[in-house]
C-alpha cells in the first residue's frame, strides 16, 4: 500500500514442482521502483502464496527500509506503544525512520548504533529499563561516537543506571518523581528552544507525563537543557541534561520524563525533536527569537496508536486533522478485502472512532485513513478472540 513503491513484478506462476523439490525465479524476479523523491522510510511488503491441489493459501508480512533513514527509534518499552508517538513526530519533521524493537529483535549493536545521525532510545513506561546488554551498547556506541537522545520516566529511579547516566550522559539523578505539569526551556542558546513549554497530560493514549518526573543534576561536563513547572511560577526540578563529549565525538541528551505523552497544544513534539536533530548532526541550536510555538501550526495530520492493540472485539482509533477536513477510515483484511470503518467531517484537533470488530475472525487488519491533501497513512491492528 505504499504510494513510493510500485512492483514492476509483483506476481509469478509457478510450474508443478514434485515433493522434495524446489524452483527458482532469479530469470524473473520479483521487482520493485521505488521514487526518487521519496523519503527514506520504513514499510511493509506482503507476500502471498497460493498453491493447488487443497487449495494452500500463506500470507507473511516483510518489514523493509527504503533508503538509509535519518532517525533509529530504539522501542525498549517492553510491548507498549510508546514508539508510534515517535514514529508519528519524525514523520511530521519530514526525517526517515527505522524502528527497532528490542523485545523483538534484541539489543542493537554498536555498528547499527553508530549508522544514524540520531538515536532515540525510549523505555517508556518500563519499570526495570535498561538491561546489562543495553547499558554496554550504549557505553560502546558512544565510545566511537554516537548520537543518542535516552527518555523514559523510571531510567534514573534505578540504581543500577545512574553510572551510565553520570559518566556518559552528564546526569547525576536526585529524585525519582517531582510535581509537574509543564516542562519549558531554558534561556540561553540550548538545543531547546528557550521558549518551548511542554505539556505533559492531554496527550492521547501515551499516559500521564505527570506521573513520576525525575529530577537531575548537570554533572562531568553536562549542561541543563529544560525544566519542570508546576502552575505557573513554581519550578521543581531539572527535567533533561545535554553533553557533548570531546573524547569521543558523541553528543547526548537525557530527558526524565514521558516525552510521548507532552500534548502538541503548546510546542509540537515534532519542534522538540527537530531541535535536538539540528544539533546532533550540525551543532546548531535555535536562535534566541524563535518561537517553537508561534511557528507551529495548532495541529499536525496524524493516525495516533490503536487503543488497546491487541483488542478483543473493539477498539479505540484517534486521529488528529490540521483544520476540518472529509476523511474516511477503512481497514483491509490479510486477503485484501476492505473493510469500511467510519467517514465523515472532522474537526480541526483529536478525533475518534470505535470500531467495533467482533464479528470478523482473529488476524492482523491494516487500518488506513485518508484525508483530502494528505498521503494516507495506516497501522497495523491485531484481533485477539
Amino acid at each position: 500500500p505504499d504510494p513510493t513503491m510500485s512492483f514492476r513484478q509483483a506476481s509469478i506462476e509457478f510450474p508443478d514442482i514434485d515433493q522434495g523439490d524446489g524452483f527458482l525465479n532469479d530469470e524473473n524476479p520479483f521487482t520493485v521502483e521505488v521514487d526518487s523523491n521519496a523519503i527514506p522510510h520504513s514499510t511493509t511488503i506482503k507476500v502471498t502464496v497460493s498453491a493447488e491441489p487443497g487449495q494452500l493459501i500463506i500470507e507473511r508480512t516483510f518489514d523493509v527500509v527504503l533508503g538509509h533513514p535519518d532517525i533509529l527509534i530504539v522501542d525498549d518499552d517492553e510491548g507498549d506503544d510508546t514508539e508510534q508517538w515517535f514514529i508519528n513526530s519524525v514523520e511530521a519533521m519530514g526525517k526517515g525512520w527505522v524502528h527497532w524493537d528490542v523485545e523483538r529483535d534484541f539489543t542493537p549493536d554498536q555498528i547499527t548504533l553508530t549508522d544514524y545521525p540520531m538515536v532515540i532510545w525510549s523505555t517508556g513506561t518500563s519499570r526495570e529499563p535498561l538491561d546489562e546488554l543495553d547499558k554496554f551498547q550504549i557505553q560502546s556506541s558512544l565510545e566511537v561516537g554516537a548520537n543518542i537522545l535516552l527518555i523514559g520516566k523510571k531510567i534514573g529511579d534505578d540504581p543500577e543506571n545512574r553510572s551510565l547516566l553520570r559518566n556518559f550522559f552528564g546526569a547525576h539523578h536526585q529524585q525519582d518523581s517531582v510535581r509537574a505539569m509543564f516542562v519549558n526551556g531554558l534561556s540561553g542558546r540550548r538545543p531547546i528552544a528557550n521558549n518551548t513549554v511542554m505539556m505533559l497530560f492531554g496527550g492521547g493514549e501515551a499516559g500521564d507525563g505527570r506521573i513520576s518526573p525525575s529530577t537531575m543534576e548537570p554533572v562531568a561536563g553536562a549542561d541543563s537543557l529544560v525544566v519542570y513547572y508546576w502552575g505557573e511560577d513554581e519550578v521543581t526540578g531539572l527535567g533533561g541534561v545535554y553533553r557533548e563529549d570531546d573524547r569521543f565525538g558523541s553528543k547526548t541528551v537525557y530527558l526524565g520524563f514521558a516525552f510521548e505523552s507532552v500534548n502538541d497544544r503548546l510546542t509540537h513534539k515534532s519542534a522538540v525533536l527537530d531541535n535536538l536533530f539540528n544539533w546532533f548532526t550540525t551543532g546548531e541550536v535555535p536562535d534566541p527569537n524563535y518561537s517553537p510555538i508561534e511557528s507551529a501550526t495548532p495541529f499536525s495530520f496524524s493516525l495516533n496508536p490503536a487503543y488497546p492493540n491487541p483488542f478483543n472485539s473493539s477498539v479505540r482509533l484517534s486521529f488528529t486533522l490540521p483544520g476540518k477536513s472529509a476523511y474516511r477510515m477503512s481497514a483491509l483484511d490479510m486477503n485484501g478485502r476492505e473493510l469500511t470503518i467510519g467517514s465523515g467531517i472532522g474537526s480541526i484537533g483529536n478525533n475518534n472512532l470505535q470500531w467495533s470488530a467482533g464479528s470478523l475472525p482473529s488476524g492482523t487488519y491494516i487500518v488506513q485513513l485518508d484525508v483530502a491533501g494528505h498521503k494516507p497513512v495506516e497501522q497495523r491492528v491485531v484481533l485477539i478472540k
